[in-house]
């Protein structure tokens, strides 16, 4: 990929020459070894999501997150200067498993990666598990911050956990990507960490810092930031309406858990699904008002792919805003019962296997 290099003070940044960030989609498939095919009706429903938080203008990146069980998928999206949105790639990844002490949900919210919590890289050490937490030395660690997540145990109450995105043991851990296996942080494939972190897709902050001669000291040798960097992770949960094909035709079928069967187009719109259209609402309320009722909304299930891990990719609106308003990091977006807690927990830097 051809550089454009900026003087800026006395500081230098090189930045990827692209006429719009859909040129990173072909990085993305020759980088990224491990990776899940959105088609464009699923890429065009999880983007209502990301149209839905005014947060993201156009002009930047965004990395969603699916930490429904079947699901269990990241995708980076771009979101033009026109306003529309365009899927750059979408691969497995683990959130959070409850059942187990010490294990938490992955919280759902919409949350800035930013300097306020600097990343760092992984030192490739093992634990008493022979497990490399954190990947490969020079993984890079993109911290969130401390943030509320409910409690995989117990009385499944609120507590902080320092929530983080990351690499995992490429032996012991990658291969299972797809899965619900961590302890309430994201598990991404190695090779997307080096693309988020090389491309600088969500360093905003960072290129700030860079511009104004404080670089710091986390970002790789051969940075290549896109010009379209942004800051922000979208975590949702997409469980509760199932879309999949109809055999052989151009339409899809979408059958809630009540029982409920509604025929579409392929290229439906989003108010075509009963509940989806609440489903946003409640995503892009604010001031934290409990959005009633939006939890019990529609939403879709992306159609099953045997061939991936976990039944495959999936789409909902059943999300409602926190009772509890801002959260550490960012707005949250779902509703969890259980009082504030003030026990504080690093989901992954003092966990056994995380």
């Amino acid at each position: 990929m051809c550089r454009t290099t900026i003087l800026l003070g006395v500081a230098v940044l090189p930045l990827l020459a692209a006429e719009d960030g859909r040129g990173l989609a072909a990085g993305y498939a020759a980088e990224v070894d491990r990776r899940v095919a959105l088609s464009s009706a699923e890429a065009d429903f999880y983007a209502r999501y990301l149209k839905a938080a005014p947060e993201l203008v156009p002009g930047q990146f965004a990395l969603l997150v699916d930490r429904a069980q079947a699901v269990q998928l990241a995708a980076v999206f771009w979101r033009a200067m026109d306003g529309g949105w365009h899927l750059i790639g979408a691969s497995p990844v683990s959130t959070g498993k409850p059942g187990r002490f010490d294990y938490f949900e992955t919280p759902v919210g919409i949350f800035a990666h930013t300097l306020d919590n600097p990343d760092y890289r992984a030192e490739g050490t093992r634990n008493e598990y022979g497990i490399r937490g954190y990947g490969v030395k020079g993984m890079r660690v993109f911290d969130l911050g401390w943030t509320r997540a409910q409690k995989g145990w117990g009385d499944r109450r609120e507590m902080d956990i320092r929530f983080q995105i990351h690499a995992t043991d490429p032996v012991a851990l990658e291969p299972r990507l797809g899965e619900r296996h961590s302890k309430g942080c994201v598990r991404i494939p190695s090779t997307l960490n080096v693309f988020l972190d090389r491309y600088g897709i969500l360093d905003a902050d960072y290129q700030r810092a860079v511009q104004e001669g404080k670089r710091p000291l986390v970002l790789r040798g051969d940075w290549r930031p896109t010009p379209w960097a942004g800051r922000y992770v979208v975590v949702v949960d997409t469980s509760r309406v199932w879309l999949r094909r109809d055999g052989g035709n151009s339409r899809y079928s979408v059958t809630s858990y009540a029982g409920t069967h509604i025929s579409i187009r392929s290229d439906f719109a989003f108010g075509d699904i009963d509940g989806a259209e609440s489903g946003a609402a409640a995503f892009a309320g604010a001031n934290g008002r409990a959005e009633t009722g939006a939890g019990d909304g529609g939403g879709l299930r992306a159609p099953s792919d045997p061939s991936r891990r976990g039944g495959g990719a999936a789409v909902s609106g059943g999300v409602a805003v926190s009772e509890s308003g801002q959260s550490a990091r960012g707005r949250k977006v779902q509703h969890e019962p259980g009082g504030a807690g003030a026990d504080q927990q690093y989901c992954e830097y003092s966990q056994s296997v995380d």
